[in-house]
């Protein structure tokens, strides 16, 4: 077992020294980060003989799990030595799942619905920006707030799964990112999570955004997986998180539903309106109508995979996804070029479809099976796209 998580961390660490980044964090032993830069070849054949090894493996939980991230990593090889991927099949082979393609129709009837809700008349884009402004939090009030709301979610994250001893994060304001917030796992329990100021934050967004990226999401799942499978377990495959890999799409399903998982809608309502929205020096905002927008706003949320597939695949120009993205996401010109910047970046052009695909299997478990439970084990235990689409299956 020793020798196969060797051989993976290692083979990480050398993928590492030819795509920065693609090692999103690593908390192992000193002697498994090799940093040398090896030839691609070499890199080849050691992802083909760490592929036999494994298919070898006892444990179908291990196996099925290590298989997954093996083909990815030997497809991030093939792509670094210049094989013509097309980007579906790039997607594909990196996650294990199925790049969607959504009918616009869905967005129409998204707006359709905005323009209802929305108050004024006219172009519905300036209309939901100008509305959204006003729960906007002044940069010297978002400490205080993301400050309450990590301690709410703390509690009731801590009350419900046994997360280790010790664990912590610190919340850090950043700018020039390709992305909104980010969960840097920095191992020990600990993390960083980063906060991008490069566009507002909206206050009725603050609870899932802190979810997603801490109670109960990436930090909770990290610092419980970190204690149960390294430490308790001793397998080292864990002391290792990859961008580019099926264990992604499960850690994003878990991220973006978290917010639900401990609160209920209507305690997230009362809750902005009776201490959130004060907090932020905000006053005489209709939090019941932003709320009805973001959930009508939820299906856009693959406005940008629809993007991406656009950008890759049918050579459309980044100017038209620019708009593609202005019209049917209703986003500003910055946040639309923020979202092509996401979808351009080498190390996330692919990224994209996690969170819709990763959102979907978690929802279709949980019309299945019991929620807390299912996310308990989600929590605890390395599972695949695969795995997931097989508990569904049943």
């Amino acid at each position: 077992m020793t020798d196969i998580s060797r051989a993976y961390v290692e083979l990480a660490h050398a993928i590492e020294q030819h795509n920065p980044g693609y090692i999103d964090g690593y908390y192992g032993p000193d002697e498994w980060a090799v940093r040398e830069q090896r030839p691609l070849a070499e890199l080849a054949r050691d992802a083909d003989d760490l592929a036999r090894a494994v298919a070898a493996l006892e444990g179908e939980e291990r196996r099925a799990f290590l298989a997954a991230q093996v083909r990815a990593m030997q497809t991030s090889i093939a792509l670094l030595q210049g094989e013509a991927i097309p980007y579906s099949e790039e997607v594909r082979r990196l996650y294990d799942i199925e790049p969607e393609r959504v009918p616009e129709e869905r967005f129409d009837e998204a707006i359709a619905l905005l323009d209802h809700l929305l108050p004024g008349q006219g172009e519905i884009a300036p209309r939901e920006q100008a509305f959204r402004a006003q729960f906007d939090v002044p940069l010297d009030r978002l400490p205080p707030v993301l400050d309450a709301i990590v301690e709410e979610l703390a509690r009731r994250a801590r009350a419900l799964w046994p997360l280790p001893e010790g664990e912590s994060f610190e919340v850090q304001v950043v700018k020039d990112e390709p992305w909104g917030a980010y969960n840097w796992y920095l191992g020990n329990y600990r993390s960083r999570i980063d906060i991008n100021t490069d566009l507002p934050n909206n206050v009725t967004a603050l609870p899932d955004l802190v979810a997603h990226e801490a109670y109960p999401g990436h930090h909770t799942e990290h610092a419980i997986k970190e204690h149960l499978l390294l430490r308790e377990q001793g397998r080292g495959e864990h002391s290792i998180l990859l961008i580019n890999a099926p264990e992604c799409v499960a850690s994003e399903g878990i991220a973006t539903r978290a917010l639900q998982m401990v609160m209920s809608e209507d305690e997230v309502r009362q809750w902005l309106a009776d201490d959130l929205v004060a907090r932020a020096g905000l006053s005489g905002v209709d939090v019941e109508t932003m709320l009805a927008v973001n959930q009508a706003k939820q299906e856009m949320r693959a406005v940008t995979g629809n993007a991406a597939l656009l950008l890759h695949e049918e050579g459309v120009s980044e100017e038209e996804v620019v708009a593609y993205l202005q019209h049917y996401r209703l986003a500003k010109p910055e946040e639309a070029r923020k979202s092509v910047q996401f979808i351009t970046h080498p190390n996330f052009r692919s990224y994209i479809f996690t969170y819709t695909v990763g959102a979907n299997l978690l929802d279709q478990l949980f019309a299945q099976r019991d929620r807390q439970e299912t996310f308990g084990r989600l929590l605890r235990e390395p599972l695949t796209p695969g795995t997931l689409r097989a508990w569904i299956a049943e």
